[in-house]
């Protein structure tokens, strides 16, 4: 009798153990969860202007026919996601001329703030470029809050010289 209820015991104990509830353990706080990061790629052909005075040429590029002009593109990320680089690709072929890239957000109100900011730099009249830059503090999506929205400001009308090619975003999503 004293076997059986010593196997009883055990088996319960077992059990248990078993289903979790038994002592906790503990995590490394070196575990993070995983985060999927990638480039978002955001082309020429995904930005409007509210004026005329457009067109896509030469390998679907950007470029303005007459004059300074700006040219918004909607970036839709899911909340959460953490904004890190910001990337502009595009041909500057002006020793005073640059092109911009701004990554805003606006609130419902329509009022705007400035993420990040790059500019091309320099002349180089026959080669596309990459010009880069880090945010140093983390940007969390908030699409409770704000929408997200990238601009490109063409000094043009120059469309040999100056062309937008496309935006880079490198995220992490959590």
């Amino acid at each position: 009798m004293k076997k059986l209820i010593i196997f009883a015991v055990v088996v319960c104990l077992a059990a248990f153990l078993g289903s979790g509830m038994g002592p906790e353990t503990t995590v490394s706080q070196d575990a993070q969860p995983s985060q999927s990061e990638y480039w978002m790629d955001i082309p020429a052909s995904a930005f409007v202007s509210y004026e005329d005075g457009y067109d896509f040429i030469r390998h679907r590029m950007l470029f303005s026919k007459s004059g300074v002009q700006s040219y918004y593109a909607p970036v839709i990320l899911p909340h959460g996601t953490i904004i890190k680089k910001i990337l502009l690709v595009c041909k500057d072929g002006s020793d005073s001329l640059d092109v911009s890239l701004y990554l805003s957000r606006a609130k419902q109100d329509n009022t705007s703030n400035l993420i990040i900011q790059v500019k091309s730099t320099g002349s180089d009249a026959n080669n596309f470029r990459t010009f880069h830059k880090m945010l140093t503090v983390k940007k969390y999506v908030n699409t409770w809050k704000y929408s997200y929205f990238l601009l490109v400001h063409l000094p043009g009308p120059d469309t040999n010289s100056i062309m937008f090619g496309h935006a880079k975003l490198l995220v992490s999503v959590p």
